[in-house]
C-alpha cells in the first residue's frame, strides 16, 4: 500500500506490523511494505511532513529501532525494519484557480513537501510563475501572462522533485462544461469571466485549424466562416463572472458543434476584449 497523508498514523503502521507478526511463523519469510507518516526527530519537528518507507518485516525477529537516524518507529512488536528517508513534492490544488490572461493574480498552491530543497520553482503553461513565499503545505506565486484562454498545466520543482496539475489554472474569459456533453442527456455549457462583460456566442459547423487574429482583441477567432453563426449576445451581472448556457436532450443524432464567444470587457485584465478557448459538443 502507498499512501500519503498527514496526522497520526502510527496506530494504523503498528496493527499492520502486528497483524503480520499473529500469522503462522515461517522462518525467514519476509513481506515488503510501503508506510508513510509524519517524521519523529529527538531534536524538534523534522524537515518533511510525511516519509516514504520501505520496509521488510520478518516474523519471529528480534524488535530493534529502524536504522535510519531521522525517525524511529515505536511501539512493541516482533519486527524489524530497514529504511531510507525519501520524499519529493506533491501538488494538490490551486486556490483561486482562473486569472485574466495578463496574469498578475496572486494564487496559493496547497499540497505537501513543497517546501523540500533551497529553492522553489513553478510554471503556469509554460511560463515561470514567480514564487513569493514557501511553506511545507503552501507555496503563493503570482500568475504569468499567457496568450490563449482555458486550462492550463501547472509544475511544481524543487529540490526533491517535480509535481503536476493539468488542469491546474483557467485563463479568463473562457468557455467550460459541467460535465462530458452526451446527446442524450441535459448539460450547461459555462462561461468564466469577469462581471460586466459582454460575450457574443458564436458557432460553427467547423474549426480552423489555428485562430484568426482580430486585434485589438485578445486571442482569436477559430470558428470556420462557412458556418459561422451568432447566436446572442448577454451580458455578465453575476459576481463571480459567470454565465450558464443549459442544453436539452439533442438526440443521437445531433451534428457536431463548435462553439466559441467574443467577449467585450472593461476589466483591466482583458481589455478591451478577447475570444474564449474554442469548445466542442457532440
Amino acid at each position: 500500500m502507498y499512501t500519503r497523508r498527514r496526522g497520526r498514523v502510527w496506530s494504523s503502521l503498528a496493527a499492520s506490523l502486528i497483524a503480520a507478526a499473529s500469522l503462522p511463523a515461517q522462518a525467514s519469510t519476509s513481506e515488503s511494505y510501503v508506510l508513510s507518516g509524519p517524521e519523529i526527530c529527538a531534536g524538534g519537528p523534522a524537515a518533511a511532513l510525511a516519509f516514504k518507507t520501505i520496509a521488510s518485516v520478518a516474523l519471529d525477529a528480534p524488535a530493534c529501532a529502524a536504522t535510519s537516524t531521522n525517525f524511529v518507529i515505536q511501539g512493541g512488536f516482533s519486527a524489524h525494519t530497514q529504511s531510507t528517508l525519501g520524499g519529493r513534492p506533491w501538488y494538490i490544488a490551486t486556490c483561486p484557480m482562473f486569472t485574466p490572461l495578463r496574469g498578475g493574480t496572486t494564487i496559493e498552491i496547497f499540497g505537501d513537501e513543497l517546501h523540500l530543497g533551497s529553492t522553489t520553482s513553478v510554471s503556469i503553461g509554460g511560463n515561470n510563475a514567480p514564487v513569493s513565499s514557501r511553506q511545507p503545505d503552501k507555496v503563493v506565486v503570482t500568475t504569468p501572462a499567457n496568450t490563449e484562454p482555458g486550462y492550463k498545466p501547472a509544475t511544481l520543482t524543487n529540490g526533491s522533485g517535480t509535481s503536476s496539475q493539468s488542469k491546474a489554472v483557467g485563463y479568463l474569459p473562457m468557455l467550460d462544461l459541467d460535465k462530458p456533453p452526451c446527446p442524450t442527456e441535459p448539460f450547461e455549457i459555462i462561461y468564466r469571466g469577469t462581471q460586466g462583460d459582454l460575450t457574443i456566442w458564436i458557432f460553427s459547423l467547423d474549426r480552423l485549424p489555428v485562430p484568426f487574429p482580430l486585434p485589438p482583441y485578445f486571442y482569436g477567432n477559430l470558428l470556420h466562416p462557412a458556418t459561422l453563426t451568432v447566436l446572442f449576445a448577454a451580458g455578465v451581472p453575476t459576481p463571480d463572472g459567470t454565465l450558464r448556457l443549459p442544453v436539452p436532450v439533442l438526440g443521437s443524432s445531433a451534428p457536431k458543434i463548435w462553439l466559441q464567444t467574443l467577449t467585450l470587457a472593461t476589466t483591466p485584465g482583458y481589455t478591451p476584449g478577447s475570444f474564449t478557448n474554442l469548445i466542442s459538443v457532440f
